[in-house]
């Protein structure tokens, strides 16, 4: 696997990404963010606050708005730092179970976007294996994620950050970027693997050592269940503890 590195840790091989920041990949990505939110923004919420949203995250970030909102859009997609202040007056305007699904939504339609935009491998059928290499090359090392993959067998990934970028964008309010990188690792997952599931099982901005995945190729009953769980406990419905 030349985009992952191999160690031998506990008796065990485990293989770590190669984080080289991209700066194009990373100004490209901060694009897409901002598209992403708005876009899921104006097909979940009524036409007035999706409104009020963008032209209070204008003023935020000092651009003027239009009265065409297309053009307001298209200015806050590209001015550089929208992303958090876009984030914060979505949690502002919206209650809290709406905003959260908003974020959810948006972080996984990144993920599938980015994956349809870099993900150059033409594969047939993929396996565990195929994608954690070819999503550590195109993604998440050009992106400066640390990952240690500490399992990956036919059935399911096992993986641990160590390093995430998505605070630097996002902000560091763990009800900003939690559901974000979930939703955004979950995207990146299904676009490969439809029927499969990905569930987070702590994270570093709520006190765990690292932000934990496990990605299943194929999701059951039970993995439903808990991920309903982990994004009423992601956007602060409902107070648990994580396996």
């Amino acid at each position: 696997m030349e985009s992952l590195r191999e160690i031998k840790s506990a008796g065990k091989i485990v293989y770590l990404t190669k984080p080289e920041p991209n700066k194009e990949f990373l100004q490209s990505l901060e694009n897409r963010t901002a598209s992403a939110i708005i876009d899921v923004l104006l097909s979940e919420a009524d036409k007035k606050t999706a409104s009020e949203i963008i032209a209070r995250t204008a003023k935020k970030v000092g651009i003027k708005t239009s009265y065409i909102l297309n053009h307001t859009v298209d200015t806050l997609v590209s001015t550089e730092g929208t992303i958090l202040p876009l984030m914060e007056t979505v949690f502002d305007v919206l209650d809290k179970k709406a905003s959260g699904e908003i974020t959810l939504k948006a972080a996984e339609k990144l993920g599938m976007n980015i994956f349809d935009g870099y993900v150059k491998e033409k594969v047939t059928e993929w396996t565990t294996k195929t994608w954690t290499e070819t999503i550590a090359r195109f993604v998440f090392n050009p992106q400066g994620t640390g990952i240690v993959f500490s399992e990956i067998s036919k059935d399911r990934i096992v993986a641990h950050v160590i390093k995430c970028p998505t605070p630097g964008r996002a902000g560091k309010a763990p009800h900003l970027t939690c559901p974000f990188s979930y939703g955004y690792a979950r995207g990146l997952w299904k676009k490969a693997f439809l029927e499969g599931e990905v569930l987070m099982g702590g994270t570093m901005a709520h006190g765990a050592p690292t932000c934990g995945f496990t990605f299943y190729v194929k999701a059951d009953k039970e993995h439903a269940e808990m991920r309903e769980k982990i994004k009423r406990y992601l956007t602060k419905e409902e107070e648990m503890k994580l396996l």
